[in-house]
């Protein structure tokens, strides 16, 4: 998905034709809950600064080249550049042609939710200002002393880390294991799950068949531990913990409900609205955080007091 968002041009003695589009968003991720409430956050901190927003779905992203995005940022007078990049074999390819024409512009550049790393981006020449997103270890450990807890520190541990590894997804997993070390008895298994509900249905549904001591599944999103969810009541796993991994409305409803124990929260509206936020402040010329995280925390039956275990 694209989110170009345009603003109003300030005391000019005849307004433009068309709105200038001083910050552009390009957001190179299949749409999902998650991105949604991100974009939400982008749509009205727009609005509360005067700036009007026009969004773009993923297949229109899709359907421009690097080269075309690059006219783009001339063409609209481009101010600052939100980019949230797909994992990094396609970033490189998509994304970093981008950014280094916004670097040739003097553009700031905005990493939201998941930054490209700076070995990658250094050996291509290209930099970035500033990185909006949660801090991706403590709930990877979050998640991990949840289930520790639920299990009594011993049993089987199913992880559905989307299968395209990226360095939030590296980060989360990376945070669940450090915290594991400590727990011999705790073992793990892990799989993709496409960052989708159906395919980790389908890959739940069959482990859970063939392997009924499997105690806990860590979904590094609330969409897959959705579909765990799903799999868990289709085999009869009721017993199941499940923690997912973003923290959506869906994801929290899902435990209102009684199919997640838990989820870890990212805080995607706060992302987008801190990356219009930060965006305006480079634009102004001042100075900003290179890191940003916001809040990351773990919601659960629990903490929402709900009366069952």
């Amino acid at each position: 998905m694209l989110c170009a968002v345009s603003a109003a041009t300030g005391c000019l003695k005849k307004p433009p034709q068309e709105p200038v589009v001083n910050i552009y968003a390009m957001f190179r991720v299949p749409y999902n809950p998650y991105f949604e409430e991100m974009e939400q956050g982008i749509r009205e901190t727009a609005v509360k600064y005067s700036i009007n927003p026009v969004i773009l779905e993923d297949e229109q992203v899709n359907q421009k080249s690097p080269d075309e995005i690059c006219s783009e940022l001339v063409k609209y007078r481009i101010r600052a550049l939100l980019i949230i990049p797909e994992h990094l074999d396609r970033a490189v390819q998509n994304c970093i042609p981008v950014i280094k024409k916004a670097n040739s512009l003097n553009i700031p550049v905005i990493f939201l939710h998941s930054p490209i790393d700076e070995e990658s981006m250094t050996a291509h020449g290209a930099r970035a200002d500033c990185a909006i997103s949660c801090d991706n270890i403590k709930g990877g450990e979050l998640a991990a002393g949840y289930i520790v807890k639920k299990l009594k520190g011993r049993g089987k541990i199913l992880i559905l880390n989307g299968g395209t590894p990226g360095t939030s997804v590296e980060a989360r997993c990376d945070g669940f294991n450090s915290y594991l070390k400590d727990y011999p008895e705790i073992r793990t298994l892990v799989k993709g799950g496409d960052w989708e509900r159906e395919s980790a249905f389908r890959i739940c549904k069959e482990i859970f068949k063939s392997s009924k001591d499997t105690g806990a599944v860590f979904a590094c999103s609330d969409l897959m531990a959705l579909g765990a969810s799903d799999a868990a009541q289709y085999t009869g796993m009721d017993k199941l913990v499940i923690v997912g991994f973003d923290g959506t409305q869906q994801g929290i409803t899902a435990i209102r409900e009684g199919r997640l124990n838990a989820t870890v929260t990212q805080s995607a509206y706060e992302i987008g609205k801190l990356g219009v936020e930060n965006a305006l402040h480079l634009i102004k010329g001042e100075k900003v955080q290179p890191r940003i995280y916001t809040t990351t925390d773990l919601i659960s039956r629990e903490s929402l007091k709900l009366p069952f275990n």
